[in-house]
């Protein structure tokens, strides 16, 4: 049975709990907009923090099962303002708990309808910065065709193999994780069988206790997939990273308890020209040091090294 070492586990829970403490935001402006039908269709909401003259935009794509404002958003998004550029923390459809639908894994539809929303040709250059699922998406986007392309994503503990790591996820030492994980995916999921809508029955939903079940009720019978492993197949943006036409950084934490190191290994053992790996020992599930050092640039810390990194490559 593979395990993670108790490190792991301390710096993925320990960073979430303290950056749940109160700390100064910036002042922000809710943001909504709806996507075109062909993207969907749906209304998109978040938060914008916008320093004065700010011509560079961030867009913060949250995990699965979070939402705009999960304490690791604002935390970007508050070192992003910082840092005196724009920053936009997006909730995914339907993670905004409105009912109106929900989203999956792979869903980089959401992406492209924002990419060619009115407020993004406000700015001069955009960036977009996922964690985990969130990293995910914006990894698929930039290897498919948009209304505009970001100048540079970074996708922090993304889960490029869709199956691999449901499978882990799935295992019994990582119910912890896991039930926390589909406890938000479920609130989600009520509020839209609240309306009507819906492709399983509430209560059945609600008892489901693996990823693959909730894959099964709710995202292969919505979006039209043959089955679970054709979900995870056709949506894992792991086997065409060679497709990717706008530079990249993914940051892996080689303890991570939620996405293990063997999940991405044999994805980015020859990774195209466009992506810069950077593997970290300290640190676990989206949670890093203070003084993180990816080699982009003097300020430390993971959001910082990710603005350095997006600078250079947006140039």
């Amino acid at each position: 049975m593979k395990r993670t070492s108790w490190q792991g586990h301390w710096w993925t829970i320990m960073p979430r709990v303290l950056s749940n403490l109160p700390a100064r935001r910036p002042p922000l402006e809710t943001f909504s907009t709806r996507i075109a039908p062909e993207w969907g269709g749906v209304e998109l909401h978040g938060f914008l923090a916008r320093p004065v003259g700010a011509r560079d935009l961030v867009i913060v794509l949250h995990g699965l099962g979070g939402e705009a404002a999960s304490p690791y958003c604002m935390n970007a998004l508050t070192r992003i303002f910082r840092s005196g550029l724009a920053c936009l923390s997006v909730a995914s459809r339907g993670a905004d708990r409105k009912g109106e639908d929900f989203y999956h894994a792979g869903l980089s539809d959401d992406v492209h309808g924002l990419m060619g929303s009115e407020i993004i040709g406000e700015f001069e250059r955009v960036f977009l910065l996922g964690f985990s699922v969130g990293g995910h998406i914006a990894l698929k986007s930039v290897t498919e065709e948009g209304p505009r392309r970001p100048d540079a994503v970074a996708a922090v503990c993304p889960p490029i193999d869709l199956g691999a790591c449901s499978r882990w996820m799935d295992e019994p030492q990582q119910s912890f994780y896991r039930r926390h994980v589909l406890r938000g995916l479920v609130c989600i999921y009520q509020e839209v069988a609240l309306k009507g809508a819906g492709p399983s029955h509430l209560d059945e939903v609600r008892a489901v206790d693996t990823f693959r079940d909730w894959d099964r009720l709710t995202v292969v019978p919505r979006y039209g997939f043959d089955s679970v492993d054709d979900y995870y197949e056709k949506m894992s943006v792991g086997p065409r990273l060679d497709r990717l036409h706008t530079p990249a950084l993914l940051v892996a934490a080689e303890q991570d308890p939620m996405v293990p190191a063997f999940t991405l290994r044999p994805h980015l053992e020859r990774p195209p020209e466009l992506l810069q790996i950077r593997w970290v020992t300290r640190g676990g599930h989206l949670g890093f040091p203070r003084d993180l050092d990816l080699g982009f640039g003097a300020q430390r810390g993971l959001v910082e090294q990710v603005l350095h990194f997006f600078r250079s490559a947006g140039r």
